[in-house]
């Protein structure tokens, strides 16, 4: 699971560029309003910023009660989701949504959009049950509303970027935290991986494979706040991570305690 938490922490990069992400906010909703097609032609602000360079596609129909605005240029793709008057979000995409792909990066101007954004309800990510879309609204925390995902290919699996857009800040990126920037699955024999929610017990796990000689089990539990000043969240509570060599696979077991996993146990033993 390396690489998850390599990933994990390149997004944590990515994430501190949304400090500068006020002015793209005005861009976006000059583009909405405007019915001009070339980014030349919007407010000086925007025009300044992107130059001739970017393309705003406008979701022609709400996607499970949101507006939807996508900017793409070669640096980035943000969406804009709007629902209600309450709720107004930017999410720092990882790349262009396959549904927009026809488009490319060479596309310039304003483009209203038919695409279609599932609400999926599954309670496995892996195998037959995966969702065939590449972005879809999933509630990944138990809190009774869908989080956008967006799947994300590496090394013989496929993981995904997670965004809060209910309980969000009004820019943001993905959410760093275990156990959502460890969802994924394998795609491969030798990576198999897989992700399972109870929404009974409110519970995650996920096994993810590293090729022949390793493999990680995470445990992760929907806690209640409290009065001590716990806010409510899911949290992982254990993690196993195995590893094999000539003769032996190595178990180390780590537990939430005190706040926090550590390591309570190492175990060898001989195939």
């Amino acid at each position: 699971m390396d690489e998850l938490r390599t990933r994990s922490s390149l997004l944590k990069i990515k994430a501190a560029t949304l400090l500068l992400l006020t002015l793209l906010s005005c861009t976006i909703l000059s583009c909405s309003q405007s019915d001009k097609n070339r980014i030349s032609d919007l407010p000086e602000s925007a025009a300044a910023f992107w130059g001739d360079s970017a393309a705003i596609f406008i979701a022609k129909n709400p996607q499970n009660g949101y507006r939807i605005s996508i900017l793409n240029n070669k640096e980035m793709t943000l969406a804009h989701f709007e629902r209600g008057d309450s709720i107004s979000r930017f999410a720092l995409l990882e790349q262009l949504p396959d549904c927009l792909s026809d488009y490319g990066e060479c596309s310039i101007g304003i483009f209203p959009v038919d695409i279609n954004i599932p609400v999926v309800k599954v309670d496995t990510l892996g195998g037959s049950k995966t969702p065939k879309s590449d972005i879809f609204f999933l509630d990944v925390n138990f809190d009774g509303e869908e989080e956008l995902l967006q799947a994300i290919s590496g090394n013989g699996w496929v993981g995904y970027t997670c965004y809060d857009l209910v309980h969000g800040f009004g820019q943001l990126g993905p959410m760093l935290d275990e156990p959502f920037n460890l969802i994924s699955y394998g795609i491969e024999p030798m990576q198999d991986g897989y992700t399972v929610f109870d929404y009974q017990k409110r519970e995650i796990f996920i096994h993810h494979g590293s090729g022949c000689c390793a493999f990680d089990n995470t445990w992760a539990k929907y806690i209640e706040g409290d009065s001590q000043g716990h806010q409510t969240c899911v949290k992982v509570i254990k993690e196993e991570r195995h590893s094999f060599d000539a003769e032996y696979e190595n178990i180390e077991t780590y537990e939430l305690k005190d706040d926090a996993l550590k390591l309570t146990s190492k175990t060898k033993r001989k195939y």
